[in-house]
């Protein structure tokens, strides 16, 4: 995050891999945080255990209403992130 602070071109420069990794995977890894490394692994942990979970118990924590919660398979038009061909 410091080059993102910086400014100037080494801020462009965070925006543009933060604009590549949302586009390619939905998601990005920021490092240099300054988040205590055992939470994130606390954090990774539960959210493994959480998906492990059989999609009835996840199904718990859908809100049918602005896609928060838990959202089962095909519940939303992935292809593009997941690389899979979809129709026009």
């Amino acid at each position: 995050l410091s080059r993102w602070r910086a400014g100037g071109a080494a801020a462009d420069e965070v925006a543009a891999q933060v604009d590549a990794g949302m586009q390619r995977a939905g998601f990005i890894l920021v490092r240099g945080h300054g988040v205590d490394p055992a939470l994130a692994r606390a954090v990774r942990t539960a959210a493994r255990e959480f998906f492990a979970l059989p999609d009835t118990v996840k199904s718990g924590y859908s809100v049918p209403v602005a896609g928060h919660g838990w959202i089962g398979p095909g519940a939303e038009a992935n292809g593009y992130a997941e690389g899979t061909e979809t129709p026009p």
